[in-house]
């Protein structure tokens, strides 16, 4: 086994540890005995019906994709996406920052022989229209929290930096796909071996980057439609464990739809967990604290949100199978290893 392999291996063993260690310390403060009680007491049809609602989220990203690949002319089947999807949601479930949905990507190329470059475009595009809601959330949430809450305690200032930066992030990774010249100014990482793939990578995104602008409206269409379906289902999940913070049902909804794309943000931050693993429950518990939920009920709802994401994601445990007996990820390797010579026309 090579220095890099086992540094991985040590990194990932050091993410595994932050999230056992933080969800150790929850289940310290918070009795775990009521929470299990919280959940046994758990309202099997609500359960049911938000099980229905994740099903569609993962429609709508697999749509999204489809959508996407279709203009880039490659035509696949709904149902064919969406098992990759699910193998790549599964893979997220289990690394840092959710990295592991790109396995979509990855999935997709090794089954239907796409170009990597074009598959990963397919997610990371529109994904930055996910993390536009996402911090949009964040902010709104946060606004709510001081203002209607009149929560102290808050640094407004620092708050409204940290929101503008993660914008400029993501205006940052979005022009990149498509201002070749912002590209080139970065072409010193080419000195890197890693660093010379992700510019590459990039370099063959721009060229498709056209086709993904044509059709950003219905990008941002299903986007919105995935996220009113994931505030659906969190409703139907607080209603499970009995929270219900506002008595009006629409109202419910839409804060669960600012609620959950602020607190899922947390699974994508690069802390050392993994995906957010005991630090989004933390903060599921915390902020429903402030707005009286119970703190065992917070954190039944929160494990209940990550355990059903879990169970139905486990569709995609085949798909995970057969990209591994197929060739592993050495076919992927290879792919990457070929993009300096397809940018570069060879």
């Amino acid at each position: 086994m090579d220095i890099k392999s086992q540094l991985s291996r040590h990194k990932y063993l050091i993410n595994i540890i932050g999230s056992l260690v933080i969800f150790g310390l929850l289940f310290y403060f918070f009795d775990i005995g009521k929470v299990l009680e919280v959940l046994s007491k758990s309202n099997l049809l609500f359960i049911l019906i938000a099980v229905f609602f994740y099903i569609l989220v993962n429609l709508a990203m697999s749509y999204r994709i489809q959508l996407v690949l279709k203009k880039l002319s490659m035509d696949l089947k709904l149902r064919q996406i969406l098992n990759s999807n699910f193998a790549g949601m599964l893979a997220s479930d289990f690394t840092p920052a959710r990295a592991g949905y790109f396995f979509t990507a990855f999935s997709l190329s090794s089954r239907f022989k796409l170009p990597i470059e074009k598959t990963i475009l397919s997610i990371f595009g529109p994904q930055l229209f996910d993390f536009t809601i996402k911090i949009s959330s964040v902010a709104i949430l946060m606004l709510f929290m001081v203002s209607a809450l009149k929560v102290a305690n808050m640094d407004s200032g620092l708050i409204t930096l940290s929101i503008l930066i993660m914008f400029a992030t993501i205006a940052f990774f979005g022009l990149l796909l498509v201002y070749p010249p912002l590209l080139e100014k970065f072409s010193f990482i080419k000195k890197l071996k890693i660093g010379r793939k992700a510019f590459y990578l990039f370099h063959l995104m721009q060229l498709n980057s056209k086709s993904l602008l044509e059709i950003k409206w219905q990008i941002v269409g299903v986007t919105l439609l995935s996220w009113f379906f994931k505030g659906i289902e969190w409703y139907f999940l607080a209603k499970a464990v009995g929270i219900s913070i506002l008595d009006d049902g629409l109202y419910m909804v839409l804060f669960m739809m600012i609620f959950q794309g602020a607190v899922t943000l947390i699974h994508f931050l690069p802390i050392p967990t993994i995906a957010g693993g005991g630090t989004s429950e933390a903060a599921f518990t915390g902020l429903l604290v402030l707005l009286g939920v119970k703190p065992e009920i917070g954190l039944a709802f929160a494990l209940l949100t990550r355990g059903i994401m879990i169970l139905i994601d486990s569709v995609g445990i085949p798909t995970i199978i057969e990209y591994i007996r197929k060739d592993g990820f050495s076919g992927l390797l290879k792919e990457l290893d070929s993009m300096e010579s397809k940018a570069q026309g060879g």
